[in-house]
């Protein structure tokens, strides 16, 4: 009987506390408005955090000498941007080297070797897996490097390619050159050209840049020569030459 009776007070309090039409509307009104200002907080949040962790494009200096970026479809280049050595090779041995180096008038990564870590002393370094475990474990992190060995990309802009300032190099397709590696960053790094004295900027990547053995700073230019050896990530090591240089060594 108790429970009957506490069971109908607790129904007309409900009936009693039943909001008519215009205080539902009010409050889903204020629901609606509470929602929305958690999800404008949620979006300024993720806003914060990709510009504080998002790499910041240096922006040229209008006082700084212009940067001589050439725009260029290269002849006969992959949509990654480099040639084989054979084609090359080819050519170089039916012209002279004037002529030559007037069509590819501009630096190359010569892709020689696919690695894998860093090199654990001076005489291993930049020396290529060949078997065993260590051959395993490439495949499995850098299996997709092999379609690079002796392939050759110029430092040229492709057309529609953005950021005109410098040649990207990383693992996205928008760079103007594409290693389609693991261990490649999308936007790995960089170089820039200033009185023909090429420069490369790790662009704050995964697995980092080594040149000539060294571990390169991130957003920091190095300076780059002819014949230095340059290793993006943990598998591609290229060569940096000069279109003498790189004339000399196709027809060697």
């Amino acid at each position: 009987m108790l429970r009957w009776v506490f069971r109908c007070s607790t129904h007309s309090e409900r009936l009693r506390e039943t909001p008519s039409p215009r205080v539902r509307e009010e409050r889903r009104v204020r629901l609606r408005c509470r929602r929305q200002a958690v999800a404008l907080e949620a979006l300024r949040a993720v806003h914060s955090v990709l510009t504080l962790y998002s790499p910041r494009i240096p922006p040229q200096d209008e006082t700084s000498p212009a940067l001589s970026i050439q725009t260029l479809a290269v002849s006969g280049a992959s949509k990654e941007g480099f040639l084989s050595r054979d084609a090359l090779s080819a050519q170089a041995r039916a012209q002279t080297a004037d002529v030559f180096t007037k069509v590819y008038a501009f630096p190359a990564l010569h892709v020689v070797d696919i690695t894998v870590g860093g090199p654990t002393s001076p005489g291993e370094r930049d020396a290529t897996v060949r078997a065993g475990p260590q051959l395993l474990t490439m495949l499995k992190g850098g299996a997709n490097a092999f379609r690079y060995l002796q392939q050759i990309g110029f430092l040229v802009k492709r057309p529609g390619n953005p950021f005109p300032q410098f040649i990207s190099v990383g693992r996205a397709a928008n760079n103007d050159l594409v290693f389609a590696v693991d261990s490649v960053s999308k936007f790995h790094g960089y170089f820039t050209t200033d009185d023909g004295q090429w420069a490369l900027t790790d662009f704050r990547s995964t697995n980092g840049i080594e040149l000539n053995g060294k571990k390169v700073e991130p957003t920091v230019a190095t300076p780059v020569k002819d014949g230095d050896r340059i290793r993006f990530g943990e598998h591609v090591c290229t060569v940096f030459l000069e279109p003498p240089s790189l004339y000399a060594k196709l027809r060697a």
